[in-house]
């Protein structure tokens, strides 16, 4: 994983003070924050920064170190602070802020002074001439507080290098969670920080570049927000125009008609999302609020339910047109930043109603033609064709003939994979493919055929992939260009199942290529090398 760092994640500051934090010595996070903001005129309350030192006290941390930063040392600072003097200059007068870093520590392990810093936050506390001063959360990185063996997968991280009086070698990776102020940038401008943070090669952008791309200096509409997103050359798999309802003539007196149920009922929006997050690719939800008003939020991750009771009833008593599992149906919570809140909430999987959905964005540098859902129910007819090509010419190992017994009950799971990470987990660990010298030619030909990015839809049973993450194989589809309207039969670049492969044949007959495989049992499903 490649190290990033923020502007202000740099700057070393002023050292104030190094408090001990374990529990023995008697600290309570409650006291220390309400005394520090008290200390600098701060209504003595602010949940985003209590939030995150929970979330220190949950990683056990021993130790805060609190650091002032001059906002003359950051350009990113003095722009924020430009702005709000140019900012509703009638209404109230800025003054001056004042800049601080917590550093979280924890015990460490061995000497590794990765596991000894869990993280950081930048507090910014804004005091003005004829107001209550107003801080918030500028910028924090924390260390995830759950990771797999918790079953919660931050899939959208970075590994980000820090600086404090202590050290200016200081690692952390996680995800960067900002506050709005709630006027030179709001809920739309952090979300869109934060989701970019992933992509950008410099790990951050500013809210005055966010302001600029997007032309507007208070809130972003929907295609404002994509105005910048394309300026940094990022590809949507959503747009506005699948979950915006357009105003059109109702049917009694042709007056502009809004109502919710102009939405497009055929999406399945917590799919789609997980689909996303699956492949690694941040996402930005957009939905309604009970008094009218809406909220933007980054979707960076999700839990995961091996023991969901959901597939099996859905299947058994709820279906009447069952045609597959989706890995989606094991889905907990999606896992977002709200900088209302603060980092790392769980966002249930159906708490949010269809009709509560307005903008969903996945944010990506590669776009394809289909949606994890598409790339899912293509892969399901070329698996079923894999079957009877398999029966009609006898070629059956005991797994592939498991595989056929189970077609009609599949576990699918649509990852969009590079070429890289594709071959890694092709040929790496105990089920690599080339272990013992087999099937070390065919690797060679699976590189030669693939793009740099595409679908990989992994096929399992109820049986393997819950609990004990197996899989009899995969289908490979290329992304296409997403005008192309004929993706879904030319899409097919390979599948592997126990004991073959199959690879597309370019020739007009269509027929496949068809090569043993040494390897003839089940294998592990794909995990990304940074979760």
């Amino acid at each position: 994983m490649n190290t990033v760092s923020t502007e202000l994640a740099r700057i070393v500051g002023k050292r104030v003070e190094m408090k001990k934090t374990a529990r023995e010595v008697g600290h309570s996070n409650f006291q220390f924050v309400g005394e520090f903001l008290n200390q600098h005129g701060v209504i003595p309350y602010n949940t985003q920064l209590l939030r995150i030192f929970s979330l220190a006290r949950k990683l056990r941390f021993q130790s805060v170190l609190v650091d002032e930063i001059s906002s003359d040392e950051s350009p990113f600072l003095t722009e924020e602070n430009d702005a709000l003097r140019n900012f509703g200059a009638n209404d109230f007068k800025f003054s001056h802020s004042q800049v601080f870093k917590f550093s979280f520590f924890g015990n460490g392990q061995n000497g590794n002074k990765d596991s000894l810093f869990l993280g950081y936050a930048i507090f910014k506390i804004d005091h003005f001439h004829d107001q209550k001063s107003f801080g918030h959360v500028f910028e924090a990185v924390l260390t995830p507080p759950r990771t797999i063996q918790e079953n919660s997968f931050l899939h959208c991280k970075r590994r980000y290098v820090v600086s404090n009086t202590e050290g200016t070698n200081f690692h952390v990776t996680g995800s960067l969670y900002a506050q709005q102020n709630g006027k030179t940038f709001v809920c739309a401008h952090v979300a869109l920080r934060t989701a970019l943070s992933h992509l950008l090669p410099e790990g951050d952008i500013r809210y005055s570049r966010i302001r600029t791309l997007a032309g507007s200096h208070q809130k972003l509409s929907p295609d404002q927000m994509e105005r910048v997103f394309h300026s940094q050359g990022v590809a949507l798999e959503f747009t506005k125009r699948c979950y915006e309802p357009f105003p059109r003539p109702c049917l009694t007196d042709q007056t502009p008609c809004k109502a919710a149920h102009l939405l497009d009922n055929k999406i399945n929006y917590n799919k789609e999302l997980y689909g996303l997050t699956e492949s690694c690719v941040p996402a930005i939800l957009g939905f309604n609020l009970a008094d009218g008003r809406r909220h933007v939020v980054p979707i960076l991750g999700h839990t995961f339910d091996e023991d969901s009771w959901v597939p099996s009833s859905n299947q058994c008593y709820f279906s009447q047109n069952f045609r597959f599992f989706s890995s989606e149906q094991w889905l907990g919570s999606h896992l977002i930043h709200d900088d209302n809140f603060g980092p790392y909430f769980c966002l249930p999987r159906h708490f949010l109603e269809k009709s509560d959905f307005r903008i969903l964005y996945g944010i990506n540098y590669d776009k394809s033609a289909f949606f994890a859902s598409e790339a899912e129910a293509t892969a399901l007819m070329f698996l079923h064709r894999a079957g009877k090509t398999l029966l009609k010419h006898g070629k059956c190992s005991p797994w592939s003939r498991l595989f056929i017994a189970f077609k009609d009950y599949l576990v699918l799971r649509a990852i969009y994979i590079d070429r890289a990470g594709y071959i890694q987990h092709l040929t790496s660990g105990p089920d690599s493919i080339t272990q013992d010298g087999n099937d070390s030619a065919i690797v060679a030909k699976i590189e030669k055929v693939l793009p740099n990015k595409f679908w990989m839809i992994e096929a399992s049973t109820i049986e393997l992939f819950p609990v004990t993450r197996r899989k009899f194989g995969e289908v490979i589809l290329a992304p296409h260009d997403p005008e192309d309207t004929n993706t879904w039969n030319t899409s097919f670049i390979m599948m592997r199942l126990p004991g073959c492969y199959f690879f597309r044949n370019h020739d007009p007959d269509g027929k496949w290529i068809y090569e043993d495989s040494a390897f003839k049992e089940h294998s592990q499903v794909f995990s990304h090398p940074d979760i």
